[in-house]
């Protein structure tokens, strides 16, 4: 069974607590007028009785008026109704479609039945508890109102935090801002302190992956140098070039992705070098050529195309980082067939006839936020090109290819 919220916890308490006075209150009401009509009764009445006792004593006369009728159990007249009814007094009686208190009090050598009509107090009495019941239900609604109000004003400094920590991003130490609740500054700062102690964490983090990465600098230009002096000689036989070839784009592959990680770690919004404006297409032939290298077999066609040249004020290591992972990811996914580059006036499409990605990926990687995309099912190339570009402004999706595959477009804005 699902557990009830704060809000609506807080909602149920103070509705359940105003109905329950209401309903004490009134049947209060109405238990006080039965108590007060009883007893006013009986103290108006019993000097009455006592006059009508003495006065029938002295001139056997017994009262016989609209309100109030005498009966003489020597009479044989008494209603059988009130026979039943021992000396004393009795409240509400039914007779003759009237409400009466009875009285019955002994004589010498006779019992005096003394009938008062009370209709009109018992159709007031009746009045005052519809007005009880009356109260009761404008109570209950007054009391789900009044619930609603407060809860919305107990709740609202939780939703307010909730908002306030909803917007906050992995780079943030604090909270963009606080509430006025004391109560919840307990809550604000030890959300305050696992930030920071995260940021501590994603510090060493960077920390490490960046020492990693310069690490791997060296061995990678090492091998990737052996590897092309061993290519610049003539007489290897070509099951062994194949197979240096093999190691020379698995070395190429890992610096590519190094540098990309390096350029992440390393990225401060304060510190990006403007550069003149220069033409995207001659970096982007440059980068065409050298991933030609990265072809696993001649069925694969890595071409590009200058539909409109365009021009960036970004670093060009940055440009040839993006477009690399986008050429590189084409080729891990790409077994036979076209990789093609493109360059429009304000984009940058890289489309390829492979395995593609199914639609609610591509619908997921588009909707979701750069800290959002998970690797698992988009791949490491993407997920870097899509901080890349986030970090210099452009904007990148994902499209199916119609002839097969996937498309990538950037946006260079």
């Amino acid at each position: 069974m699902k557990s009830l919220s704060i809000r609506q916890r807080i909602f149920f308490g103070l509705v359940i607590l105003g109905t329950v006075f209401t309903i004490v209150f009134a049947i209060t009401i109405n238990l006080s007028g039965e108590y007060l009509e009883q007893h006013y009764i009986s103290f108006a009445y019993q000097e009455e009785l006592q006059r009508i006792s003495n006065e029938y004593d002295k001139n056997k006369y017994l009262p016989n008026s609209m309100h109030t009728i005498g009966f003489l159990a020597s009479n044989k007249n008494v209603p059988e109704l009130f026979l039943k009814y021992k000396p004393g007094s009795h409240h509400e009686i039914l007779w003759q479609n009237k409400t009466y208190h009875l009285f019955i009090n002994p004589l010498k050598n006779d019992t005096l039945y003394l009938a008062f009509d009370i209709s009109v107090i018992d159709e007031y009495e009746k009045n005052i508890t519809f007005i009880a019941i009356a109260l009761t239900l404008i109570g209950v609604a007054s009391s789900i109102i009044l619930s609603l109000w407060f809860t919305e004003i107990m709740a609202r400094p939780v939703t307010d935090l909730a908002q306030i920590i909803k917007k906050l991003s992995p780079n943030d130490t604090k909270l963009s801002a606080k509430t006025d609740d004391q109560d919840l500054k307990i809550i604000e700062d030890a959300i305050e302190g696992y930030l920071e102690r995260l940021a501590n964490y994603l510090i060493k983090e960077k920390q490490f992956s960046g020492i990693t990465s310069h690490e791997l600098r060296t061995p990678l230009t090492t091998i990737l140098t052996t590897i092309e002096t061993l290519l610049e000689n003539n007489n290897l036989e070509q099951q062994t070039k194949t197979r240096i070839e093999r190691i020379h784009r698995s070395a190429l592959d890992m610096q590519y992705v190094s540098e990309s990680l390096l350029q992440l770690i390393k990225f401060s919004p304060e510190k990006i070098e403007q550069q003149n404006p220069w033409p995207i297409s001659n970096v982007l032939t440059e980068l065409v050529k050298e991933y030609q290298l990265l072809k696993r077999n001649n069925e694969i066609e890595l071409i590009f195309k200058c539909k409109h040249e365009a021009t960036s004020t970004t670093q060009p290591k940055i440009v040839k980082l993006i477009i690399g992972n986008l050429i590189r990811n084409a080729f891990q996914h790409t077994r036979t067939g076209t990789i093609k580059v493109e360059l429009l006036e304000n984009k940058i499409t890289v489309s390829d006839t492979g395995s593609g990605m199914s639609k609610d990926i591509i619908k997921k990687y588009n909707q979701s936020s750069v800290d959002e995309i998970l690797a698992s099912e988009s791949g490491l190339g993407l997920i870097i090109v899509s901080k890349l570009c986030h970090q210099i402004g452009w904007h990148n999706s994902l499209a199916e290819n119609s002839d097969g595959g996937l498309v990538v477009s950037i946006r260079l804005d």
